[in-house]
């Protein structure tokens, strides 16, 4: 037998023996499953593929081109606000000036002594941060919704206050060694981190929940009045609606934001006035 007739007998020899072993791999293994003959299976059933061609076109070819369309959407983006920044409705310096103004607003605004009468805080240094992290954070629930120009703002507002922070604490500690003003400004950082957190989830919360965050952060653990942590509560609430329908525009462009005082409903307009005209008069050094 020459090499072309054992080539051709192997072959056929192979097709049987996989043929064979296909067969019984379907049979023995799953005698359930029978293999229908070719006719059958290419043999058009009661439902037309036209009724599926809708189905298969919004699942599957729909489907991939949007989401490679929003991929590659997505992915430019990133280059292009990698390379050149995010695209914004005003300048950035004008954004970062916005933030310095508005901690000048929440300052002005912030009437300490009378907090420190009405819900029993201690008159400290400590209070008075205590206070004024408390009105940055509900400005910063504001500037959450307001995407990259309130991302700017919240970091140039935060930077202000800490800027403040230590400036204040240097003066009344003039004789502390400077190590220990240090630890006093991370212990300020860490208070910070912890009020953002715990306020945070008491907004999400009923008032249940947001009068244990304002025990833990405003009071500090300590005992206090039911009625003092109700109307705190009750502050907390109307501030986060005041704010919220205030004129982004104003907000970007002058970092002007309000509040309501402590008792009753109505904004001072007076107040108001006065801040407008302070905050476009303004210079703020960067």
């Amino acid at each position: 037998m020459n090499l072309w007739r054992w080539s051709e007998f192997s072959l056929r020899r192979l097709n049987f023996v996989c043929s064979n072993l296909s067969q019984r791999s379907l049979h023995t293994l799953n005698p359930v499953l029978q293999i229908q003959p070719l006719e059958a299976r290419l043999k058009p059933t009661s439902q037309s593929l036209l009724q599926f061609t809708p189905l298969v076109c919004s699942t599957c070819s729909t489907r991939f081109l949007q989401t490679a369309s929003a991929e590659n959407s997505s992915m430019w983006s990133k280059i292009k606000n990698k390379i050149l920044g995010p695209e914004l409705t005003l300048p950035k310096r004008s954004l970062a000036l916005a933030g310095y103004k508005m901690y000048i607003c929440i300052t002005d605004q912030l009437n300490v002594e009378e907090f420190i009468t009405e819900i029993n805080l201690p008159d400290t240094f400590n209070s008075w941060v205590i206070l004024l992290d408390l009105h940055i954070w509900i400005c910063m629930v504001r500037l959450s919704s307001m995407g990259e120009e309130g991302k700017i703002l919240r970091q140039n507002l935060v930077q202000a206050m800490w800027q403040d922070i230590q400036k204040r604490g240097k003066q009344l500690g003039k004789e502390v060694p400077g190590g220990t003003q240090r630890r006093a400004l991370q212990h300020y950082n860490d208070m910070l981190r912890a009020y953002l957190f715990n306020l945070d989830e008491g907004l999400l919360g009923d008032d249940k929940v947001l009068a244990g965050s304002v025990w833990r952060t405003v009071f500090e653990k300590q005992q206090v009045d039911p009625e003092v942590l109700a109307l705190m509560v009750h502050y907390i609430r109307k501030q986060i609606h005041h704010v919220e329908k205030q004129e982004s525009n104003l907000i970007m462009s002058q970092g002007l934001i309000t509040f309501l005082p402590l008792h009753g409903e109505t904004e001072d307009k007076d107040l108001r006035t006065k801040l407008i005209t302070k905050l476009f008069n303004q210079r703020v050094m960067l």
